[in-house]
């Protein structure tokens, strides 16, 4: 009965669109806990409203990026339930509380499928035409003991998978500006006017989309705003102002940027493409401030024209005239933040039909680096401006905060919740609600509604936190000691796993605060909030943001990112004279000053795959270390030339097992090594070259199998999923075999081993534990061994099978970034992402895991090569 209940829900939010139709709750496997921590953010409750009833809230009212901040979930949360009351009319025992969704494991869960169910049958619903569903009451929506079993399960999974709801399926919307900016500004070439080649096509497209650009924006300004500037007691200056914020402006750029564009196509002109957008990235940078206020400035038409028939009558008839009422206005107005961030994608495309001898090749290089550096500057200056407004309403909501304290100079909003505390100040443990910003770690006390009572304040650079969560009496514990007067603070909680999260962001909030190589002689960095758009002094890209976008050294006034900090600490102050564009690759500080001694000859045989160049070098010679990230492949660099080769072809002073290859130092989580040393027995049954080896920890492994029962494993997964099984014919010594789906098929490898022990497949390069193998051709192509799978070990079974998650593919980071924030992921120069998702890759951003176990957290899309 539930079972079905559940799936009517599901059914319902799909015919609402607030679900794809190929979402995983939808599979037949969720379970009402599922569905639960779906909604918890409160982000698809209000969006639903949104859709069933367009006015039934203001989106500036809700966080549409709550992340890890209980404080602005549960925020969402009342704004739905007060939504449900004062729009659809619903009463106060029709709606669930909102800790249920904080507590799933509360038997009054199942509230939640009521709520939802009386909310399709309310008149506003019922006038979308979205046909309601029903559920049964029910009191015991399952044995409790074994839901408790279930979302515990769920919940563990939760810890690694914490930002992986906030970004919800939003189809109108999206589906609205794309359709609106097609109709607008993508051209069709004519058949008598078709280029002669595809790099001519590219040239063609970007010139004709760019006059049709230039041409919404003077319908904007012609159709729209010169006319109502003449009704101002209809439209006030100051309302006025806020809904043509920057199309003035816009409008004189694009115009010159048009018009260089067509000379730059001129068969005399000296001016070239890529010199047309490096000249004008400078005013381009006006995108960030456009882009923060287009939310405001559509809403403030949506409000006016709602509040007054007479201006709503008058747009109306403006959009008439001006296209036939095809588009509103509102929607016209969202068309340039869609143009700023296609750029980028028309020069990629440009480059990829330009052959590499070309004369403009370097700078269409070098053009696309600065659109895709604009892009990341225009969307985080958007996302600053949403952090700001979250700030604000923390700040409003502490009721007797002092008034010289300002949040937002403490920094962005990294993590919020509800916990145990004790201090050493006070007696007994409290209930506290505890704010952690880069700076500062506020605690206050809940009080009734949405309001809290400011109790302490902790400045995170005195204190030392403990790396270890202390358990005692079935209560864990971690705990936060002043540097000087050796007062404490300690939280605590039930899961070490929860601990062990605030362990995690706290240190990461203390290393923005005072990151690595921010001290020395020369230099003192501090984070930094600079006033105006600033370009980084060591990678010449642009420090992205409104608030805290970088760091400033107070001595020498050197501007940089935190993850060029390291090239900084050796230079004597900013760069003099005109530098161009430059993106540096930062080396891996685990390879400071290190070479090697090549014991043979390397020609790029085997290949390091990813698109990553070879280094060529004969035995005997030394090789620079440059990146030493990876189990199988160094980066190094030699008689000028930079490359990659295997970890096998030279010799280092310390055996492996002395020497674990692990990331650069990190003050925020501990890293497992992934090199296995090598045994000197020969392997047992369950052995894979590591008696100490947990074969079940493995993502990949799936024990004894059968090939019939593999085949039925990887059917439904994607193709490059595979799993690593012990043959069912194996005797004393284990038979490990691959089974690989590609192609839509699954195929199936025998792992040899020679007379010590060694792995290899097809007589080739030999491993000394299968874990090496596994790494091995999760970057090298198994065609390398069978000519017909052109396929690396891409997707481990378990993963795949992990609900709501979708493995793309797998890229190489070409060069380091610094993660600012929990729901980021840091990069290091040659380590191997597995890419789960590029939703947010038009923001700039994929989101994907790491190869030491970090998973979905965002990353930069620019900073890798697929």
């Amino acid at each position: 009965m539930t079972d079905q209940s559940l799936k009517m829900c599901v059914d319902w939010l799909i015919r609402c669109s607030v679900l794809p139709k190929d979402h995983w709750l939808a599979s037949g496997n969720a379970q009402l806990t599922d569905l639960v921590h779906h909604l918890k953010d409160g982000v698809l409750l209000c969006h639903l409203l949104m859709r069933l009833h367009p006015s039934a809230m203001d989106p500036k009212n809700f966080s549409q990026r709550p992340q890890m901040s209980q404080f602005l979930c549960q925020k969402n949360i009342r704004v739905f339930l007060q939504a449900c009351k004062n729009v659809f009319r619903m009463k106060d025992d029709d709606l669930f509380d909102t800790q249920i969704l904080f507590n799933p494991g509360d038997n009054r869960m199942f509230q939640v499928l009521k709520t939802l169910s009386v909310l399709s049958k309310t008149q506003p619903a019922q006038r979308s035409g979205i046909a309601p569903f029903t559920v049964s009451d029910s009191g015991d929506y399952m044995n409790m003991k074994a839901f408790s079993d279930i979302e515990n399960e769920r919940q563990n999974q939760n810890d690694d998978e914490e930002s992986d709801e906030y970004y919800i399926y939003n189809p109108t919307e999206i589906n609205h500006d794309d359709k609106i900016y097609g109709s607008l500004i993508d051209t069709v070439i004519r058949k008598d006017a078709q280029p002669k080649t595809k790099r001519d096509m590219c040239i063609q497209e970007l010139v004709e989309t760019e006059k049709k650009y230039v041409d919404v924006l003077s319908t904007i300004k012609n159709s729209f705003m010169i006319p109502l500037k003449q009704f101002q007691n209809l439209l006030p200056i100051n309302e006025y102002d806020k809904v043509f914020f920057g199309i003035n402006k816009l409008t004189s750029a694009h115009t010159e940027f048009k018009s260089s564009l067509l000379q730059a196509c001129e068969c005399t002109s000296s001016l070239s493409i890529p010199d047309c957008f490096v000249m004008c990235k400078e005013k381009f940078l006006f995108y960030g401030e456009y882009c923060a206020n287009l939310t405001l400035a559509q809403e403030t038409v949506d409000r006016l024209c709602l509040a007054n028939p007479v201006l709503n009558s008058k747009v109306m008839e403006l959009e008439l005239a001006a296209n036939e009422g095809r588009f509103k206005m509102r929607d016209m107005l969202s068309i340039p933040m869609q143009r700023v961030l296609k750029y980028h994608l028309l020069l990629k495309e440009l480059i990829n039909n330009t052959k590499e001898d070309h004369p403009e090749r370097k700078m269409l290089e070098r053009a696309l680096e600065e659109t895709q550096d604009l892009s990341l500057f225009v969307n985080e200056v958007k996302r600053d401006r949403e952090m700001l407004s979250s700030i604000n309403l923390v700040s409003s909501s502490i009721i007797d905060l002092p008034k010289s304290t300002h949040l937002e100079e403490a920094g962005r909003l990294l993590m919020d919740g509800e916990m145990k505390v004790r201090m050493s100040t006070e007696n007994g443990v409290q209930t506290r609600h505890i704010f952690l910003f880069d700076k500062v770690l506020i605690v206050c006390k809940s009080m009734k509604g949405e309001n809290y009572m400011f109790r302490h304040a902790f400045v995170l650079n005195y204190y030392d936190i403990a790396t270890q969560v202390t358990k005692e009496k079935g209560q864990c514990s971690i705990t936060l000691t002043e540097k000087k007067r050796k007062d404490s603070f300690m939280i605590l909680a039930k899961k070490e796993e929860t601990l062990k999260k605030w362990i995690e962001v706290i240190q990461l909030a203390q290393d923005n605060e005072n990151p690595l190589f921010a001290q020395n002689e020369k230099h003192s960095f501090k984070m930094w909030t600079f006033e105006k758009p600033t370009i980084c002094d060591v990678c010449r890209k642009l420090l992205r943001g409104v608030f805290f976008q970088g760091y400033r050294c107070e001595r020498t006034k050197m501007n940089v990112h935190k993850e060029c900090l390291k090239i900084a600490k050796d230079m004597d102050g900013p760069p003099t004279g005109t530098i161009p564009p430059k993106r540096i690759s930062i080396k891996s500080p685990s390879a400071t000053s290190k070479v090697l001694k090549t014991t043979s000859s390397y020609r790029g045989s085997p290949s390091p795959g990813f698109g990553r160049s070879a280094l060529s070098f004969d035995a005997g010679e030394t090789v620079e270390v440059m990146s030493d990230n990876d189990p199988e492949w160094i980066e190094g660099e030699l008689h000028g030339k930079r490359g990659f080769f295997p970890r096998k072809f030279v010799w280092d002073r310390a055996p492996s097992y002395e020497r674990p290859h692990t990331l650069p130092r990190r003050e925020s989580a501990p890293v497992t090594p992934s090199y296995f040393p090598t045994l000197p027995h020969f392997p047992t049954r369950h052995s894979c070259g590591n008696s100490s080896d947990n074969m079940e920890n493995y993502p990949w492994y799936a024990g004894m199998l059968s090939r019939d029962l593999a085949i039925d494993k990887l059917n439904p997964l994607p193709d490059g999923s595979y799993l690593i099984r012990i043959s069912e014919r194996s005797s004393s010594i284990a038979e490990y075999a691959i089974s690989i789906k590609f192609s839509g098929k699954v195929m199936h490898m025998k792992i040899s081993r020679d007379q010590e022990g060694k792995f290899f497949l097809g007589a080739r390069t030999k491993f000394d534990s299968l874990p090496q193998l596994i790494d091995h051709y999760q970057q090298v192509p198994l065609d390398k061994v069978y000519p017909d799978l052109s396929t690396v070990l891409a997707i481990p079974f378990r993963n795949a099978l992990r609900p709501g998650r979708q493995v793309i593919g797998q890229c190489v980071v070409k060069f380091d970034y610094s993660a600012t924030e929990p729901n980021q992921l840091s990069l290091r120069t040659g380590e191997i992402i597995t890419i789960v998702s590029k939703a947010e890759e038009g923001k700039g951003w994929w989101k994907g895991e790491s190869r030491n176990g970090k998973v979905n957290d965002t990353f930069e899309a620019g900073e890798l090569t697929s």
